[in-house]
């Protein structure tokens, strides 16, 4: 992603979010409508969860070390989004390394922008997670600001 993109990326975070489901699909459909209305209703809940999930069913997006990357195509979105989660309750996610998750990274993009920001996003993520000393960071940052800060910081790395 060029540096310049980085702006058009909207940032959501909340690093205590007190997740009523422990159940993957229905976590997924509970963080659906917290993005939903983080997005004034830009795209409806369904449409977001939809998306999600019929990228969850080809493979599991579980990274390992607690962390998650589900993502998926939205109708409707007018730019892409990165929603975190700090989840207060873990939920099994069927991860690489067999361990619950708490840590939720969820990247959306409009439809007709799918294939290159899609992309572009889940391996400039991916690559910083797989930092041992990245995740610590993560793990250790409990304001919402910090987390923006530090997340824009991985994103004008680039990879």
């Amino acid at each position: 992603m060029e540096k310049d993109e980085t702006k058009a990326l909207r940032k959501y975070v909340e690093v205590s979010f007190s997740n009523s489901n422990t159940d993957k699909m229905k976590l997924i459909e509970e963080i659906a409508e917290v993005i939903s209305n983080w997005l004034d209703n830009e795209s409806d809940a369904q449409a977001i969860a939809k998306g999600i999930k019929e990228r969850e069913v080809l493979s599991t997006t579980g990274f390992g070390n607690g962390f998650a990357i589900p993502h998926g195509k939205v109708a409707g979105l007018e730019s892409p989004i990165l929603a975190i989660f700090k989840l207060e309750n873990e939920v099994e996610w069927d991860s690489l390394d067999d361990e619950a998750i708490t840590q939720l990274f969820v990247i959306l993009v409009p439809v007709d922008e799918a294939q290159d920001t899609h992309l572009t996003l889940l391996s400039t993520l991916s690559y910083h997670l797989m930092d041992e000393e990245v995740q610590r960071k993560i793990n250790e940052i409990t304001e919402n600001e910090a987390m923006k800060r530090f997340i824009e910081m991985i994103f004008k790395k680039g990879r």
